[in-house]
């Protein structure tokens, strides 16, 4: 049973978790490339990046719809934040 903020740290890094840029510092986050269906385009599938991290980081940080993060020198625009109610946000991104 995960007790607070240190616990989602740990998950987040004993699962992978990679160094995440962003305008007000840096945080731990999941990386994933997604394959999955494109929008609007039924029978159409790509990749969508994407990033799990604790909804504190986010609010800390001020990662929110548009802001700009850098993973491995690869720079993303946050198209949207999801946070899921459990002090965990998905990040879904665009190139």
């Amino acid at each position: 049973m995960l007790d607070g903020d240190a616990d989602l740290f740990a998950l987040i890094r004993d699962s992978g978790g990679v160094t995440v840029k962003c305008n007000k510092g840096e945080f731990l986050a999941i990386f994933d490339n997604e394959f999955v269906e494109v929008e609007g385009s039924p029978g159409v599938e790509g990749r969508q990046p994407v990033m799990t991290c604790r909804t504190s980081d986010c609010e800390r940080l001020e990662v929110r719809k548009n802001s700009n993060l850098e993973v491995d020198g690869e720079h993303y625009k946050v198209q949207r934040p999801e946070p899921d109610g459990t002090g965990m946000t998905k990040l879904v991104l665009r190139k």
